[in-house]
C-alpha cells in the first residue's frame, strides 16, 4: 500500500490519513481498513469514524499505549492490499427531480449550459459511491466517478432547506435528512426517509456503498412515500461485480 500518515490527535485517538484527494480508490482503502480492523480488532479501540480520505480511531489510552497501537494498526494495513472491492453492493434510491422538490435544477442547468432533462440524466445516469456519513445520520457525502456539473456551492448558504432533498455543487452529491441549513443546490427530492429511527439501521446509505439514483415521477414519489410513513417501504438493494 502507497504511503500511509498515523499521526496523533488529542490523548486518545490516532489519525490514518491517505492521499489528500477525493478518490473513490483512496474512500475504498479507508472502508477496507475499517473492514480489517473490525474483522481483528485490536483491544482498547473504541470508535472508528471514517472521512474522504482518513479513519480516525479513538482508543482508551489506559488500556493500549499510542505506540503499541500504531504498530498494530501498521501491520494491519500490510493487509488492506489495494482496497478496491470486486464486488459492488448498490442501493436504488427513487429521486423526484425539479418542481417543488427541486427548485435549482434550472439554476444547474443554466450553469452548464445543458437541459433540466439533462440534469437528471447526468445524475442518474451513472452509478455514484458513499464517500462518508457526515454530521447527521441520514446524511450521506456522494461522489460520482463520471464528471456531472460544474456549479459552486452557493454564496449565501439556506438558513434552512427542507429534509429527504438532494443536492449538488459540481459532482458531489448530500442527502439531508432533516430541515437543516446548506449552502448546495436543490435539484429533487426522495420520497424515502433518508433517515429512520424505526429501521434496524436507521440511516438509508452506509458509507462504501454504491447508490443508482432512479428518477420517479410525481406520482410515482407521492406513492413511495405513503410506503414510507407506513414502514412497508424496502429499499433495492443488489451486488455486482
Amino acid at each position: 500500500m502507497e504511503e500511509v500518515v498515523i499521526k496523533p490527535t488529542g490523548d486518545s485517538a490516532l489519525a490514518v490519513e491517505f492521499q489528500n484527494i477525493i478518490s473513490i480508490s483512496v474512500n475504498q482503502k479507508v472502508h477496507t481498513l475499517v473492514k480489517v480492523l473490525l474483522e481483528d480488532p485490536i483491544p482498547g479501540i473504541v470508535e472508528m469514524v471514517p472521512t474522504y480520505r482518513s479513519v480516525m480511531v479513538y482508543y482508551r489510552p489506559e488500556q493500549i499505549l499510542y505506540g503499541d497501537l500504531k504498530e498494530a494498526v501498521l501491520k494491519r494495513l500490510d493487509r488492506c492490499g489495494s482496497g478496491q472491492e470486486h464486488v459492488k453492493e448498490i442501493i436504488e434510491l427513487p429521486v423526484c427531480y425539479g418542481g417543488e422538490l427541486g427548485p435549482d435544477i434550472g439554476i444547474v442547468a443554466e450553469h452548464d449550459g445543458i437541459t433540466e432533462d439533462e440534469v437528471i440524466s447526468r445524475h442518474s445516469g451513472h452509478l455514484s459511491f458513499v464517500y462518508a456519513i457526515g454530521f447527521s445520520p441520514g446524511l450521506a457525502y456522494i461522489g460520482c466517478p463520471e464528471p456531472t456539473f460544474t456549479i459552486p456551492r452557493l454564496k449565501s448558504p439556506r438558513v434552512k432547506i427542507p429534509g429527504d432533498s438532494i443536492v449538488v455543487w459540481e459532482s458531489q452529491t448530500t442527502t439531508i435528512p432533516f430541515d437543516q441549513p446548506c449552502g448546495w443546490h436543490i435539484i429533487g427530492g426522495t420520497p424515502v426517509h433518508l433517515y429512520d429511527r424505526r429501521r434496524k439501521q436507521g440511516s438509508y446509505l452506509k458509507a462504501g456503498q454504491w447508490v443508482k439514483f432512479i428518477p420517479v415521477s410525481p406520482e410515482e414519489y407521492r406513492k413511495i412515500r405513503k410506503q414510507a410513513e407506513d414502514g412497508t417501504y424496502k429499499p433495492v438493494i443488489y451486488r455486482e461485480e
